[in-house]
């Protein structure tokens, strides 16, 4: 009886030893498998990665070279008509600002407060003259102005940095049948500008286009997009004594839709906000539902 249990539990661990070993190979086989399909689709996200860093450099070059070509515009007649979906904004003087607008309902919001600019200590001025001089050198204008879709738009200062003269502004259009030229002064006697100061503005976005963050603080709620800031810059002269700083302040705000673009919807996805993601609406856009 010893020999066949022996004979039979040998067999028995042979056929163990076989089938594991056919296991061991098989799982070989498919990690192996698993192996080279990890590779293709990792090269796959190389490629990706390498095209999107492409297409954001090639971006980036572009807005660039048309703010370059903002730059040489000197009148409304010199903008170039782009075309797409984005707004394309140029602001890198305190004297002027280029914008394009595409499709949709756009309003330029301009913003002008003046008030006495702080002025050095002298003793020979009395304090009290210096306020009852100031005090009507304090104000606010406000304008809206509707533009023309599809349009390049040039905003300017009005006035000079050497002659004493009234100070305003101008908006001028590529196409004036589209948009009659519109200039504006402000209520102030004339003066001479002797300085000013201004932030760099360039933008590339689409209209109502919203970020991680907007949506992060309208988290569970409806929210309302931000106006596109477009411009800021200050002016500073002196009527009569007295120093005077006038703030410009420019802001687009648009009836389109919410949006975000194809490379913030990624990251909305990473986040875990894809729950925000719309539609996807073309020219690199996708929808943002906003309740």
């Amino acid at each position: 009886m010893m020999p066949k249990f022996t004979t039979v539990l040998f067999c028995c661990t042979l056929a163990t030893m076989i089938a594991g070993l056919g296991w061991i190979g098989m799982t070989r086989r498919s990690i192996a498998r698993d192996i080279v399909q990890l590779r293709q689709e990792l090269e796959s996200l190389h490629k990706s990665t390498r095209l999107n860093k492409a297409l954001r450099d090639q971006f980036s070059n572009d807005v660039d070279l048309i703010a370059n070509v903002f730059d040489q515009c000197r009148t409304a007649e010199d903008l170039p008509r782009l075309g797409g979906h984005r707004i394309i904004s140029n602001a890198d003087n305190g004297e002027s600002v280029t914008f394009y607008v595409p499709e949709g309902n756009h309003q330029l919001d301009v913003r002008c407060v003046w008030k006495p600019a702080a002025a050095k200590t002298n003793s020979a001025t009395s304090p009290e003259t210096d306020t009852a001089t100031a005090e009507p050198l304090v104000g606010e204008s406000t304008w809206s102005i509707p533009l023309a879709a599809e349009r390049s738009y040039l905003f300017d200062r009005v006035g000079s940095w050497n002659d004493v003269q009234p100070i305003g502004w101008k908006l001028s259009c590529d196409d004036e049948s589209s948009f009659p030229a519109r200039t504006e002064m402000l209520p102030l006697p004339p003066l001479r500008t002797n300085g000013g100061s201004w932030s760099t503005y360039r933008r590339a976005v689409f209209p109502n286009q919203v970020n991680s963050k907007v949506l992060g603080d309208a988290a569970g709620r409806a929210f309302i997009p931000p106006p596109l800031r477009l411009a800021e810059w200050a002016r500073y002269g002196r009527i009569d004594d007295v120093g005077l700083k006038i703030e410009f302040e420019l802001t687009l705000t648009s009836d389109n839709p919410p949006v975000v673009s194809a490379t913030d919807a990624e990251r909305f996805l990473i986040l875990s906000k894809g729950d925000r993601l719309g539609d996807y609406l073309g020219g690199g856009r996708y929808a943002v539902r906003t309740h």
